[in-house]
């Protein structure tokens, strides 16, 4: 349980050093809003960059609360903590995946997204297929538990 809770820290703040480690390359303007056709359609300040390591930061904390929360709800185990630090662990790397992204097109102030080389879709729906691997396979091995809505009955 310890590896994972450093695991989930690592995912918690590494959007935050990877943003203020870029933050001195980033242009003073980088494209801050796209619309359905991947046109930029606001631009903002390169600080707008921290907003979503911020958030993830925020949404580690709560899964870390609510793992705690969970350990003491439940008797006997650590079933829901378990689940909620996997849950984190797995958000948390699609937060990551997405902050990388974000970087990168403000980077190189990408003015519209049909030209980027690097498809943001294809990692993302990865990320995405990999947590419901994960959580397949940890699901059917839960107790019951009443507090995440997990396996209730």
């Amino acid at each position: 349980m310890k590896v994972k809770k450093i695991v989930l820290c690592v995912f918690m703040f590494f959007p935050l050093i990877a943003a203020l480690t870029a933050l001195p390359f980033l242009p003073e303007q980088i494209p801050a809003h796209y619309d359905i056709d991947n046109q930029v359609t606001r631009w903002g300040s390169k600080y707008e960059s921290l907003i979503l390591p911020v958030f993830s930061i925020a949404f580690g904390l709560f899964m870390l609360g609510m793992a705690k929360i969970c350990a003491k709800v439940e008797k006997t185990g650590k079933n829901s903590e378990n689940i909620c630090i996997i849950t984190g662990i797995v958000s948390l790397a699609l937060f990551n995946a997405l902050t990388g992204y974000f970087l990168y097109t403000a980077y190189n102030r990408i003015e519209n997204l049909s030209s980027v080389k690097f498809d943001i879709n294809q990692p993302v729906f990865m990320v995405l297929g990999i947590s419901f691997i994960i959580l397949g396979n940890i699901m059917p091995k839960l107790r019951m538990n009443s507090l995440i809505g997990l396996r209730t009955v």
